[in-house]
């Protein structure tokens, strides 16, 4: 999922960053064991985007769920912590709580400093930006909201002016959007 040459992809920082600190105060027992296994979990899906959540059992999804939690309540601007919440929570299809960690994530990255300073907006912001947007749209199309689903991905382009992904996503969402209007208009016959 991090691969170099997919720049819209999260972006993973180094295992020690959020990981380390949490794995140096657990227990060398049980705790840390299970820690350790979440976090082999949480590195899995984002090195491969096909990675399913949805053969893990719920004890192990609440178990990832509370490690990110942790993370969170410690530092509410932890940009990694809301994406990977958000990614986790789009994999087991709660796409409202993906919306709203999604919406956490991009509150951690403000996209009038990219007003500022562009370059360096985008150094530290650009890929994780567009990858809460895309998500974020990905999660509101889950829900049906289409309209709002095609202003998140119209901002991707605000700084991505020219990425033809987006615009297929957008294409593609305007298309069943407009689909979904046309069967609602279409009179049925009961019995």
């Amino acid at each position: 999922m991090t691969e170099e040459y997919e720049d819209y992809e999260l972006k993973q920082a180094e295992r020690s960053s959020l990981y380390k600190k949490e794995s140096n105060r657990l227990d060398m027992d049980g705790e840390r064991k299970e820690y350790l296994e979440v976090i082999d979990i949480i590195e899995s899906f984002m090195w491969d985007e096909n990675f399913s959540l949805k053969s893990k059992s719920e004890l192990t999804i609440d178990k990832i769920l509370s490690f990110l939690n942790r993370q969170i309540s410690r530092d509410q601007h932890s940009t990694e912590a809301w994406l990977i919440k958000g990614t986790v929570l789009y994999k087991i299809d709660n796409y409202n709580s993906a919306v709203k960690a999604f919406d956490s994530a991009l509150e951690t990255m403000p996209a009038d400093d990219y007003i500022e300073n562009p370059f360096v907006w985008n150094e530290i912001n650009g890929v994780n930006y567009r990858y809460a947007l895309k998500l974020k749209a990905f999660s509101l199309c889950k829900l049906g909201r289409y309209k709002e689903a095609l202003n998140t991905l119209n901002k991707i382009l605000v700084i991505y002016p020219s990425d033809p992904e987006v615009e297929r996503y957008i294409n593609g969402v305007y298309e069943r959007e407009k689909l979904v209007k046309e069967l609602d208009n279409i009179p049925y016959k009961i019995g």
